[in-house]
Formats: C-alpha cells, sequence, structure tokens
C-alpha cells in the first residue's frame, strides 16, 4: 500500500533543497563563491550517494532473509511472529524503494547542477 503524504514530503523536501542550491549559487558573486558552493554541494552529494547506496544494499539483504523465512514457514502452516513482521516489512518495501530512486534522482540531479557550475569556476 503506497502512502502518497509521505512521498509528496519527500519530493517537497528535495524541492526545498534544489532551490536552496539554485539560489545560493544565483547569489554567488564570484568563481570562488561558485567553486566553494560547488565543491561542497558535490562532497555533499557524493557522501550521501554511498550512504544510500550502502542502506539499500543492506535492506535488501535483510529484505531476502526475510523472504527465506517465509518461504521455509508457509508450507509448514506456521503463523509465527516472525512470519507476520516479515510480511509486514514487505508490505514497506515498496515505499523504501520509491523514496530511495526519488532520493536518487534527485541526487543525480543536484550533483550535475553542482558539477556544471563547478567547471567554469575553476577554468
Amino acid at each position: 500500500m503506497r502512502r502518497p503524504l509521505p512521498i509528496a514530503g519527500n519530493v517537497l523536501s528535495h524541492l526545498v533543497a534544489l532551490a536552496a542550491l539554485l539560489a545560493s549559487l544565483h547569489f554567488a558573486t564570484t568563481p570562488f563563491d561558485t567553486f566553494v558552493i560547488g565543491a561542497t554541494t558535490f562532497i555533499y552529494v557524493s557522501t550521501r550517494g554511498a550512504i544510500m547506496f550502502l542502506d539499500y544494499g543492506v535492506s535488501n539483504k535483510a529484505n531476502e532473509d526475510m523472504v527465506r523465512v517465509i518461504a521455509m514457514n508457509r508450507p509448514l502452516s506456521r503463523n509465527t511472529e516472525i512470519e507476520q513482521k516479515a510480511d509486514q516489512e514487505m508490505d514497506e518495501l515498496d515505499a523504501r524503494q520509491v523514496k530511495f530512486w526519488i532520493d536518487t534522482g534527485f541526487n543525480v540531479l543536484i550533483a550535475l547542477i553542482a558539477i556544471l557550475n563547478l567547471l567554469p569556476a575553476i577554468a
């Protein structure tokens, strides 16, 4: 089941961050200001991206393990607490994947803006 409000909030927060980046680049008066803003933004986006992908990988591994637990318990007709928790986590997986791809898309967009403003400041 999708929850539109957290997804909309996630998109809105990224749009605010994007607007803040564009505003700060607009008000940068010297190439040094542009370089500092671009470099720090690129460092932030790179670090955030690495953490996001690490979290995504660990999350997927945990979900694969939960699927195995469910698959082993279903033939035994057990309705254990672990199986109920695994079913609940599998329902939440879709929302986490949507959030991950929204975060990744905005991360790439912000990185491109940072790089495109960083290159002329270097030259």
